[in-house]
């Protein structure tokens, strides 16, 4: 990708040209921007932007509001060097022209394709560093700040996309006998993982194998104690094995080997 143009959406938005910040700071203008980005080379109807931009009562002749915001992103983006096609019109909307310019979440996508592709043949150290890569674009709160009903959903799968990367990476942490250097990561991951169990089972796991089976079965109390207080059932059956696994000191000190 040629890296003249870049934007970014895992993170507050920025989007900049030949390594300089191009200002987009009105929030329709942020709004709008974003969701072109999220559907890049994609047509966005007008009626889309309208929706995502206005979450109310819509000011009088929404479309023409469209308009004018898309002229002042183009003129940014022209003033700043990039192609004055950049967005491009097609009826019944808008759509960016995406080309060679950088796109966070596309770097992801290509990192998660190479990951699972080291993966399957075996090379976990080299899908590891693909998973750390992908996981390195996020720098924050996905599209922090931004204030779009109709952005919601992006906005969340971004975000369960990222934990499911960071559960993924932990995982083949722990197939590579990595668990010592682990468990911080694991400790921060449980305090924001909610009734997510896989964090929990990685943080035992680590915990275990790291000599530490007081604090292992720590985390299972504190999860249990959760659960009931807050849905009225026990933990799956899967984390109960592994507790009672660890509680009758049975549970693998090694990871189990691969298929290759």
């Amino acid at each position: 990708m040629d890296p003249s143009i870049g934007f970014r959406l895992l993170g507050p938005l920025e989007v900049r040209v030949r390594d300089v910040p191009v200002p987009i700071t009105a929030q329709r203008e942020s709004v709008i921007m974003a969701a072109l980005l999220c559907h890049a080379d994609t047509l966005v109807s007008t009626e889309q932007l309208v929706d995502a931009v206005w979450d109310g009562v819509l000011p009088a002749n929404p479309a023409n509001q469209i308009a004018i915001c898309v002229l002042a992103l183009r003129t940014k983006l022209a003033a700043a060097g990039a192609p004055k096609d950049l967005i491009a019109t097609r009826a019944p909307g808008y759509f960016v022209r995406l080309d060679d310019a950088q796109l966070d979440t596309r770097l992801v996508d290509e990192c998660v394709a190479r990951a699972e592709e080291a993966e399957e043949a075996g090379r976990l150290e080299e899908a590891l560093a693909h998973l750390r890569a992908a996981l390195g674009q996020w720098r924050g709160p996905v599209l922090s700040g931004m204030r779009s009903r109709w952005l919601k959903s992006e906005i969340v799968r971004w975000e369960e996309r990222r934990v499911a990367l960071s559960e993924w990476c932990i995982q083949l942490e722990l197939d590579l006998g990595h668990h010592h250097r682990v468990i911080g990561e694991l400790s921060a991951m449980v305090a924001d993982a909610g009734l997510r169990e896989r964090p929990r089972e990685q943080l035992m796991i680590a915990l275990y194998r790291a000599g530490r089976s007081a604090q292992a079965l720590s985390v299972y109390r504190v999860t249990r104690r959760m659960f009931l207080a807050e849905l009225g059932i026990e933990p799956s059956k899967h984390l109960r094995g592994v507790h009672d696994a660890i509680l009758a000191s049975t549970l693998s000190m090694t990871p189990a080997a691969r298929k290759s």
